[in-house]
């Protein structure tokens, strides 16, 4: 068979042809596609999930669309007969005269008048600022009007054509019945903001939620130090523990050399490198019988290797002394088909929670310069 860069799918000429054929159409598609249209919409490799959701957000849009054509379309109202509604208005200054002296009583002047378009004037009166009775004009179209009664002047800002009456002017308010912030000048934002914070800072009481919850407890596993009361230790005449030493089931051959680097202890536990107990347990071969089970602190570079060896089995290396432990109680429950629990203090199981284990290891040189240890008071013959 000659040489052919075709697959073997298509070696059938009926298979080239129906391929040669796709090739075309894909090229009409692309030649005529709108650049408009997200491609996404007309792949035919589109998932069914996303055609269905296509198909759902069409038909939600179609209904929409219907809906608002039955949608009655409110004719809008015309102006009213004798009314300028539509005319915007425009601000003309009234013209000021020459300046005369303030004359006796009260005085009036005209105040700055709106005009709408159509000549209509408005005679409008400015509000007072809160808290002032008697506010001296500063130019005449700023006097008071009324015959005596203190309406209030207005503001400093003069009258802007893009603004309403009702933006332009603050409304006539009592100034018993305003906030005593904004009696003193305070914009509006200002005198609400201190309210709030007075308020804040009044209610300093816990709320309902505070009020009932309960205060943090410490951690299951926070260590404190505690006193505890151990047997006399025999000593050498340099007072160093005399080895090997038989504490309860355990007996210590070595206590090994206290590493200062990083996860050789913790707060509750010293691993020192060399530390060597042995201790009988059951077998993991015969559900009869007991073995020795040596274990060792090895020094694993980074961290320890807690390592467990017996006659009858062989040893056991893992990172952690749960992690050793675990694999013998596991298997010395499964042969005697016990359905007890296969969890396991391993630091216990080495004998690293002995009190009298611990108050020897921790007067081993370096000990004390343990960062995360927590240290514990012994008092032997106790």
């Amino acid at each position: 068979m000659p040489f052919s860069a075709l697959p073997r799918c298509l070696r059938d000429d009926r298979n080239q042809k129906a391929f040669i054929e796709n090739i075309h159409q894909a090229i009409k598609e692309l030649e005529h596609e709108d650049p408009d249209i997200d491609p996404h919409l007309l792949s035919r490799h589109i998932g069914p999930a996303a055609r269905r959701r296509q198909e759902a957000e069409e038909r939600e849009r179609q209904e929409e669309e219907a809906r608002e054509a039955k949608r009655p379309v409110r004719k809008p109202r015309g102006p009213q007969k004798g009314k300028d509604i539509g005319a915007p208005l425009t601000f003309a200054p009234a013209p000021i005269p020459a300046p005369q002296p303030p004359p006796q009583g009260n005085p009036t002047s005209s105040p700055p008048i709106l005009v709408s378009s159509t000549g209509t004037r408005l005679r409008l009166k400015p509000p007072a600022p809160p808290g002032s009775n008697e506010v001296p004009p500063s130019h005449p179209g700023s006097q008071l009007s009324g015959g005596g009664t203190p309406h209030g002047v207005h503001r400093s800002e003069s009258l802007s054509p893009m603004l309403s009456p009702q933006d332009e002017y603050m409304p006539v308010m009592h100034p018993d019945a305003m906030s005593p912030s904004y009696q003193h000048g305070l914009p509006p934002s200002q005198a609400q903001m201190q309210l709030t914070l007075k308020a804040s800072s009044a209610n300093s009481r816990p709320s309902d939620i505070q009020r009932h919850t309960k205060p943090k407890r410490l951690k299951a596993h926070t260590v404190t130090t505690r006193s505890y009361s151990i047997p006399t230790v025999p000593r050498d005449k340099h007072g160093k523990p005399i080895l090997p030493l038989n504490v309860g089931i355990m007996t210590v051959h070595n206590l090994g050399e206290v590493c200062m680097r990083e996860h050789f202890h913790t707060e509750r536990y010293i691993f020192p490198v060399g530390y060597e107990v042995t201790r009988r347990y059951l077998s993991t071969l015969d559900p009869n019988a007991e073995v020795v089970y040596n274990c060792k602190i090895l020094d694993g570079g980074d961290g320890p290797k807690f390592q467990i060896t017996a006659s009858d089995m062989k040893p056991i290396v893992a990172g952690t002394a749960t992690g050793a432990w675990s694999v013998i109680v596991r298997a010395a429950n499964h042969i005697r088909n016990r359905a007890h629990s296969n969890s396991v203090s391993g630091p216990d199981f080495f004998g690293l929670g002995q009190n009298t284990i611990k108050h020897l290891i921790q007067e081993l040189p370096h000990a004390n310069q343990l960062k995360d240890y927590v240290w514990q008071h012994f008092v032997e013959g106790g």
